[in-house]
């Protein structure tokens, strides 16, 4: 099948989204799943310590979806402080994954994304050249992440390295969200709560509601 042909959606995702092991890989795999029965094709770009995968289906989803892994590979402390990405993108960004996403866009040049937590938004930059400006991108957040974060500063009563640190990667994350935001077309939303939180803080009106539970269409 010539794939330039086919409606396509890359799905920049954390890590590989089966076994379900944790409430936040159970919803990857749900968006995954969704996200299956709008597109003819998904294709899924995420990190695993497992071999790497290079377009293989499981019949633990739809026949549809195709995998591509790599393996993450991790910045030092220095590195961490100098950068403005939040640090659960930091951990994911590297070369391999770049590279796969770069090939992959070149093989569906008009295929929609989509960026599946804070986490995945490393890959912005390579999205919006791509896209550029087209309104074709797919924003699936897990929490809202700055209110999260300046919760966790605020825990941090007898730390102060932590309580800058979380402060400052609460920054990180409110820059990306925002610049995330003005790409995307949709922003999915776990919880009534954090689709009121966005609307707020980045006065964003296509915001739709996706629960843990939420089998309807995406």
């Amino acid at each position: 099948m010539d794939n330039s042909q086919v409606n396509c959606c890359i799905v920049i995702s954390r890590v590989f989204p089966f076994p379900l092991m944790t409430g936040a890989i159970q919803y990857s795999a749900q968006i995954i799943k969704q996200l299956s029965t709008v597109f003819d094709r998904v294709e899924v770009i995420c990190s695993s310590t497992d071999k790497k995968y290079r377009g293989e289906s499981f019949v633990e989803f739809p026949p549809n979806v195709y995998f591509f892994t790599y393996r993450p590979s991790y910045l030092s402390l220095l590195g961490k402080v100098f950068t403005m990405q939040p640090l659960a993108a930091l951990k994911l960004d590297c070369t391999d994954g770049r590279g796969i996403i770069k090939d992959r866009l070149n093989v569906n040049p008009d295929s929609h994304v989509a960026i599946d937590h804070i986490g995945s938004s490393w890959s912005l930059k390579l999205l919006e050249a791509h896209l550029s400006g087209s309104n074709r991108m797919i924003y699936c957040t897990h929490n809202e992440e700055f209110s999260t974060r300046i919760s966790l500063a605020s825990s941090e009563t007898k730390n102060p390295f932590k309580y800058l640190a979380h402060k400052l990667d609460a920054f990180r994350a409110y820059l990306v969200d925002k610049r995330v935001f003005k790409s995307a077309s949709l922003v999915t939303c776990i919880s009534n709560d954090d689709l009121n939180k966005y609307s707020s803080l980045y006065k964003f009106r296509e915001l739709k509601l996706l629960t843990a539970i939420y089998e309807g269409p995406i």
